[in-house]
This record gives structure tokens, C-alpha cells and sequence, in this order.
């Protein structure tokens, strides 16, 4: 059995411990750092890989590649693209700490389909406002949509938010038109 130290010491079994040490910095198992990111920004597995990967290749975490008997050597971002990137990769404990800290208050986004519904709403609600008995027959699209987009634009002044860019398809499904 080798008794030469490797670069990748342990000392006890706890999760910081398992932590490799290499050039004066803590790194990562790609793989550990993935949970870490899933239990702070509560995110599938597949979105914490993605958003690793993502981060590794901004160069925003500092990465490391090489198993633990040869000497590992820095990841370039720009060789994120490749297949297999996450084989023995670590990545920089503090870079993933810092970037964690800085998600503290940052809200999750709504899913697409739930954003559709939402402005289809708004522009409904904004329908009903401006023309409470029924749009009148007079009013070609191009009106529709324009009414529709000063009266949002308006509101959202009002209530202080920021604009909403909702499209004039979203605006017409929400009048239930089709073409006048």
C-alpha cells in the first residue's frame, strides 16, 4: 500500500473533511456542491446541475478536474461544452459559498405557462374595465390591442410595477377574439 500523502487528504470522515485541499483552497465533489445548490434555492436535481454547469462555465466557480491520484488541473470555462465535464470534477468551496450568499432574497421565477395565464389575466381584467358590457363591434384588433395596452400601462403606473409586455396574441385570446 502507497503511504505517501496524495494532494487529496482526509483526515476524518465528516462532509467538510471530505472536502479535497488543493493550492490553499477547499474544493468540491461537482456532485456534493449540486445538493448544496438544491437545498439553498430548493430546485430540482437537473436545474442544480444546470445551473453548476452554468455557473462553472461564467467562470463564476472555479473548477478543478483529476482524479485523486493525478496532480488536477483548472477548468477553462470554455470547456464546459464538453461531454463528461462532471468526471472528477471539484469545484471551489468558496466561489459556490459566495455565489450562494449572493441568492439570499432572489425569487424563483414562475414557470412559462403559469407567466401566460397570468398576463392573459391581466389583459382580461383590463378588458372588463375598459369595456364592462362587451367590446364593442365597431373596434377592429389593432384598436383592441391598443386600448388594451395604454389602459395596462396606465395601471401599471398607478400601482407602481414595472410595464408589462404582454403580446397583442395574448391580448386577443384574452378578448376571445379571432380576426375582426
Amino acid at each position: 500500500m502507497n503511504d505517501e500523502p496524495t494532494i487529496f487528504e482526509v483526515s476524518e470522515l465528516t462532509e467538510e473533511d471530505l472536502r479535497p485541499f488543493w493550492n490553499g483552497e477547499n474544493w468540491q465533489l461537482f456532485f456534493l456542491a449540486t445538493l448544496d445548490i438544491r437545498a439553498k434555492l430548493g430546485v430540482s436535481q437537473g436545474v442544480a446541475e444546470r445551473t453548476l454547469r452554468s455557473l462553472c462555465a461564467s467562470g463564476d466557480v472555479r473548477a478543478i478536474q483529476g482524479d485523486y491520484e493525478d496532480e488536477p488541473h483548472r477548468i477553462k470555462p470554455s470547456e464546459w461544452g464538453e461531454p463528461d465535464m462532471d468526471d472528477w470534477v471539484h469545484v471551489s468551496v468558496d466561489d459556490l459559498e459566495f455565489w450562494l450568499a449572493q441568492q439570499e432574497g432572489v425569487d424563483q421565477q414562475a414557470p412559462p405557462a403559469k407567466r401566460a395565464q397570468s398576463q392573459r389575466a391581466h389583459a382580461k381584467r383590463a378588458i372588463m374595465s375598459l369595456w364592462p358590457k362587451g367590446i364593442p363591434t365597431a373596434l377592429n384588433n389593432a384598436q383592441i390591442v391598443s386600448e388594451v395596452g395604454n389602459w395596462l400601462d396606465r395601471d401599471c403606473k398607478d400601482q407602481n410595477v414595472p410595464k408589462l409586455n404582454i403580446s397583442p396574441d395574448t391580448i386577443l385570446r384574452a378578448a376571445g377574439n379571432g380576426q375582426r
